[in-house]
């Protein structure tokens, strides 16, 4: 069972079976929510902030920040040049920053590439960060950037192919680079 205490001070309880509907809690505040398993959608002013752990449809929480994450191995080699793969991104996004992380001390650059479904595979035409701003990690084993104003372009639509191409790389075998986005 979860525990709810509303404004009276009263305990209710919610089966982990039942899906508590707002109309159920009409003056709850969130803030006063201790345990339990809910619908978020049913929960219209839950701050995405506030929440701490459990499994939500991605498309049932309008607005957040998620990161996406992407492992590159080079098979205990430096990493070669070209495409590395490919995701899909299942909603309307804007990245906001990127942090590139190394197995290794090394340098390396990824391009990130992004077009539509319909026009797969993504081209170095579809650049996101465009000349001189692909995420990269020169002489170390991680960087990050929070400004992204010179990328070409930072939004994604939903459904939308990234694609990661390795431009140079100079002995990191391995690393991840992880796009954080918000929903939009």
């Amino acid at each position: 069972m979860g525990e709810l205490i509303p404004p009276s001070g009263s305990i209710f309880s919610c089966s982990l079976l039942h899906t508590c509907a707002a109309s159920d809690l009409p003056s709850l505040p969130t803030s006063k929510i201790t345990t339990g398993t809910f619908n978020v959608a049913r929960i219209p002013d839950m701050d995405a902030d506030k929440i701490e752990s459990g499994t939500f449809n991605p498309d049932r929480i309008p607005y957040g920040t998620v990161a996406i994450p992407f492992i590159i191995d080079g098979g205990n080699a430096a990493i070669a040049a070209g495409q590395k793969g490919h995701i899909e991104v299942p909603f309307d996004a804007v990245v906001t920053e990127w942090r590139l992380l190394a197995g290794t001390v090394g340098s390396i650059e990824v391009d990130v590439w992004k077009d539509t479904y319909s026009n797969f595979p993504p081209t170095s035409a579809d650049s996101m960060p465009g000349a001189g701003n692909l995420p990269s990690i020169s002489a170390g084993r991680k960087a990050e950037s929070t400004n992204l104003s010179a990328w070409t372009t930072t939004s994604i639509s939903k459904g939308d192919i990234i694609a990661f191409n390795i431009s140079s790389c100079g002995t990191i075998e391995r690393c991840t680079l992880s796009l954080n986005m918000r929903r939009s």
